[in-house]
């Protein structure tokens, strides 16, 4: 990190800046530790042997010997990066060239001389004209090795599937796990308390009306609360379509954590959700 507060790669002895995400914002990273999840790859990290995982261990091997960034520099960048000479977002060096000289030989990649004391119109002109004279084979285009299912991807969601999914492996209820997501602690440990005795807990049209109704801040809320004073017991259907609604989020979450698991076992990533199984943002 410089500074500057921004992350920096030596290339050939100098400081580029890096760009992309955070590693915990990053597919790659939840690609990773989904694939930790998977009984049938842990098993093979392992030394067992188990049908259909060959191909898949030889490329990621054991992930259970690195933290992310060591197997992404080993490994990753490779399985999910293509040759750097096809990214159009600089000016290939004569070391570039060099690398890559068997493909310039057999026509897969083709150079092309820029005077720098032309126009930029002239240089438009010419690369236009160039362009529409090369035979393409765009069928062939490269492709990394592993690639995601869908360019759009919402990492917060399979962060929180995963959370959902360790959570039950832990031996969470499933109120508990959706509670977690959705209501304060307090609320929670309402929800998964036992049913056959109550407990003080907000009730949350209660409390506004207790604190209306006494003229008290929020500060002379908090002290009573302390002392289980200004708490109120949620009882009856309210509770029950409340624990019902904390039950039904957890299974969704766990089935699409499950549902991936299991697609990274197969070297994909992420699974498509079926509508049933969206995890919304509702709250209680």
């Amino acid at each position: 990190m410089g500074k500057d507060g921004r992350y920096y790669q030596l290339k050939k002895g100098k400081e580029v800046l890096v760009k992309g995400v955070e590693q915990t914002e990053s597919i790659y990273y939840w690609w990773f530790e989904y694939l930790k999840r998977n009984e049938d790859y842990k098993k093979v990290c392992e030394g067992k042997k188990v049908k259909g995982m060959a191909k898949l261990y030889k490329d990621f091997g054991n992930i259970f010997d690195y933290e992310f960034w060591d197997w992404w520099n080993k490994k990753g960048q490779y399985l999910f990066g293509i040759s750097s000479i096809h990214h159009l977002d600089s000016f290939t060096s004569i070391d570039d060239v060099l690398e890559h000289k068997k493909q310039i030989e057999n026509g897969e990649v083709m150079l092309v001389a820029l005077p720098t004391n032309l126009t930029r119109s002239t240089l438009h002109r010419r690369l236009t004209k160039l362009v529409s004279e090369m035979e393409l084979n765009d069928s062939a285009e490269q492709r990394a090795t592993y690639h995601p299912n869908s360019t759009k991807v919402d990492v917060e969601s399979l962060q929180d599937c995963l959370l959902a999914y360790d959570l039950k492996q832990q031996g969470k209820t499933n109120v508990y796990i959706g509670g977690s997501f959705l209501v304060g602690e307090d609320e929670l440990r309402e929800y998964v308390r036992d049913g056959r005795s109550k407990s003080k807990t907000f009730d949350f049209d209660a409390l506004e009306k207790f604190i209306s109704k006494k003229g008290i801040t929020a500060k002379q809320y908090d002290e009573l609360n302390e002392k289980g004073e200004g708490v109120f017991f949620v009882g009856g259907k309210k509770r029950t379509a409340s624990k019902n609604y904390l039950n039904v989020k957890a299974n969704r979450m766990i089935a699409k954590a499950k549902a991936n698991i299991k697609a990274v076992g197969e070297g994909q990533f992420p699974k498509a959700t079926p509508q049933h199984l969206v995890v919304g943002k509702k709250h209680l």
